[in-house]
């Protein structure tokens, strides 16, 4: 029998309360928490799907001295603490619920938190605090994730500067096994120790494992199929001999399922170029890889009704459901939103409402099709864009990037 939310966090509590390792206390989804010293971000979730970005920090404390111990790499994942919060706007805007989030603040010449602790930390008490922090934070996303769904998603987001633009998945299946033909990486699966290990198992023999990393329907097809070059994939079935590929990290080891457990996960080790690069393309991308992480789910491990039953942040609004199927776009939106009416008479009311139910502009219409909507000096962040009309009333989700 699962635990309820409610006993984990009782139970989660008295750990830490003994432990000491962050201060004891029960988190909202949707709510923003901070280890020691606010090394560590977490951001609690509703959802089944948990996130990662240990390198994305630049904080240095001068008290840490930089790390030395067994060759350290100390380059940082340059704005993927950002990616990770336009993933979170995403999710709110396709399930409607928040993604648990867990970033390092820090920077990784002072710890790196994708190491074992002995070589994320070299043994610096103080890097310690940050290495501890991060991932007694994970683990209770793990265990929220289980407690409400029995299962879930993992994904570490990191970033290369490797010549190649693509994305680089990695699922703990070295590069050489990778090449490996069909028939032969099938037939090994049950001597590979890879992060989907879960997913694969429980749905013998219907799904091999090169149709997981690299068939129709993984994500890394998924993703090259929306315009962002993956490997694996079918596009991109395995890294050339030569290529520069990362393969997943203590991360995707202890978290994923290559060891065991009900959380499915991998690396994503994402280009520079089209992905990181400007604030745009990074909720763009945010948006693509919820979507494919929506029909993945929906395909492997949950039905629709699940994934619908994430519960709402308190102050939204219940989405209401009608039939005018108003169009918006674009959206995400900078400053000038097109709304598209559908055929109706009479008056019509558009309302902006913000997180906390606040109305932040109502407009009145007669008998109108298209509209532009100045958002110009509308705050960034996500709303909600209501309209009604007669008895109908139908609320849609906005989210407005900053200038």
């Amino acid at each position: 029998m699962l635990f309820s939310r409610h006993m984990f966090y009782v139970l989660f509590v008295i750990v830490l309360l003994v432990g000491g390792i962050v201060p004891a206390q029960s988190f909202v989804p949707g709510t923003t928490y901070y280890g020691r010293k606010n090394y560590i971000t977490y951001h609690a979730g509703n959802s089944p799907l948990i996130f990662s970005a240990p390198h994305g920090g630049n904080v240095s404390p001068s008290v840490i001295p930089d790390r030395t111990c067994n060759s350290p790499v100390l380059v940082a994942d340059a704005n993927t603490a950002d990616l990770a919060m336009r993933i979170d706007s995403a999710c709110m805007i396709v399930f409607g619920c928040h993604p648990h989030i867990v970033i390092c603040n820090m920077s990784r010449k002072k710890v790196d938190c994708n190491r074992n602790e002995a070589d994320g930390t070299c043994g610096n008490s103080e890097a310690d605090i940050a290495w501890q922090d991060f991932h007694s934070y994970l683990d209770t996303a793990v265990q929220a994730v289980i407690a409400d769904y029995g299962k879930g998603f993992y994904i570490d987001l990191h970033g290369h500067g490797h010549p190649i633009q693509r994305l680089e998945m990695g699922y703990l299946i070295h590069n050489n096994q990778l090449a490996l033909a069909d028939s032969v990486l099938n037939k090994a699966a049950d001597t590979i120790r890879f992060g989907m290990h879960h997913l694969w198992s429980i749905n013998q023999p219907s799904l091999s494992l090169t149709q997981l990393l690299r068939g129709p329907d993984a994500i890394g097809t998924q993703l090259a199929q929306r315009g962002y070059p993956a490997v694996p994939s079918q596009q991109d079935p395995y890294p050339l001999p030569g290529d520069p590929y990362f393969d997943g990290g203590y991360n995707t080891d202890r978290y994923g399922s290559a060891n065991g457990g009900a959380i499915d996960g991998f690396q994503i080790e994402h280009n520079l170029t089209g992905v990181r690069d400007t604030y745009h393309n990074r909720a763009v991308y945010a948006d693509t890889l919820i979507q494919v992480m929506k029909t993945f789910l929906l395909k492997y491990y949950f039905n629709p009704a699940t994934l619908s039953g994430c519960k709402l942040v308190t102050g939204e609004p219940e989405l209401a459901v009608s039939n005018l199927h108003t169009v918006i776009y674009p959206n995400p939106v900078t400053n000038t939103l097109t709304v598209h009416f559908p055929q109706m008479e009479g008056y019509s009311t558009l309302s902006l409402i913000n997180l906390q139910g606040q109305i932040i502009s109502c407009h009145t219409y007669q008998q109108t099709s298209d509209v532009l909507l100045d958002l110009e000096n509308t705050p960034s962040g996500l709303y909600f864009l209501r309209l009604q009309s007669g008895n109908q009333d139908e609320t849609q989700k906005l989210l407005i990037l900053p200038r």
